[in-house]
């Protein structure tokens, strides 16, 4: 279980109960001070309790259980006229009670078994279940599953250039289809193997200008040191609009790379890394760690947020939340935030002049 996840809910958990016991005491102040008779049955059945307690610790064993027993008639009684007096005034005592999201574990999260073990709660577990399934991208499969999938969105004609293979994409699509539909029949076998997907980079260069030549969008995860240098290189080749992110979006980009916006580049930046990378084995394979949960970006012009953020959705399956402006990333600098130590390396030497 992702400790991280539980942590964060087990928060939200903490906050949403005390919430509805604030709430309960408000309500039950609020009527207490408009029926009086209930704020002095609460006062007595305090008294009598702080009173039976006195008692009983320098009491005998009888006199304990005569303390105790006179404690729950009197206690009982108290309780009868409370109810008495809400029912006359059309109040019902649940009213007064904090109103809990789940009835079960009263918004603690957890519950005992049979046995008196501790354990999660069903509300609990299906808020785990539900973040973890949005998570895995499978949430609309009403629309995306093998009866809707379109064969034709993959072009016929084979490109060996491109993909170093002599036959089409769509040929390609029908035999990873048919390894799906024949993985998912086979589930429960033990014997079946998982599915790998994987592929090939389609280019990878050290020539800019061929790098950037047939993009729409260009991202950009270089560090803020390098974004002056970078702009200038970009500049010089390319001649028409695009679309250029930044992830993520502070470190000054929006002034690095003004002369591409003058140019009339779409220019936007993340406000958080949507999740960071960890290397498994050299030269191989990496790892995802930390998915967020949405992506926040701000653009330039401002008005382009939602035409990007939908192209974003696309791409990286995940929620995209359109900023106001620019403005927005420039003032949360989580880079520098988080990792100060790295700065007092930078820096620790600097002498002003």
């Amino acid at each position: 279980m992702d400790n991280f996840l539980l942590k964060k809910l087990l928060t939200e958990y903490d906050s949403k109960r005390i919430q509805a016991i604030t709430e309960a005491d408000i309500r039950k102040q609020e009527v207490y001070s408009s029926i009086p008779e209930l704020q002095k049955i609460e006062d007595k059945f305090h008294s009598l309790s702080i009173n039976t307690l006195k008692s009983v610790l320098i009491s005998s064993k009888e006199e304990k259980e005569n303390y105790l027993n006179n404690l729950k008639v009197q206690s009982n009684n108290l309780i009868i006229d409370k109810c008495n007096i809400l029912k006359e005034h059309g109040i019902k005592s649940k009213d007064l009670e904090p109103s809990f999201d789940c009835p079960i574990c009263n918004d603690t999260g957890y519950v005992k078994d049979s046995s008196g073990q501790t354990k999660l709660c069903n509300c609990l577990k299906q808020k785990i279940f539900d973040i973890q399934y949005n998570k895995s991208n499978i949430g609309n499969l009403d629309k995306e599953n093998f009866d809707t999938f379109d064969f034709n969105v993959y072009s016929d004609k084979p490109n060996i250039e491109m993909y170093n293979s002599n036959i089409s994409p769509r040929e390609n699509m029908h035999k990873i289809y048919d390894a799906c539909q024949n993985f998912i029949k086979n589930f429960d076998n033990p014997d079946e193997k998982n599915l790998m997907f994987s592929g090939k980079i389609y280019k990878a260069t050290s020539d800019l200008r061929e790098a950037v030549r047939e993009a729409q969008i260009i991202f950009i995860t270089y560090p803020a040191h390098t974004f002056e240098k970078l702009a200038e290189d970009l500049n010089r080749v390319i001649d028409d609009s695009r679309m250029i992110g930044i992830i993520p979006g502070s470190g000054g980009a929006e002034y690095a790379f003004r002369k591409l916006i003058e140019k009339g580049c779409i220019f936007f930046g993340f406000q958080r890394v949507h999740a960071i990378a960890r290397l498994e084995e050299k030269g191989s394979s990496v790892c995802m760690l930390g998915r967020k949960s949405d992506i926040s970006i701000g653009s330039i012009p401002d008005n382009k947020g939602s035409e990007i953020g939908a192209i974003i959705e696309e791409m990286f399956q995940l929620p995209c939340n359109d900023l106001p402006n620019y403005l927005c990333l420039t003032l949360t600098p989580s880079n520098p935030v988080l990792h100060t130590s790295r700065l007092y390396t930078m820096f620790k030497n600097y002498k002003k002049g």
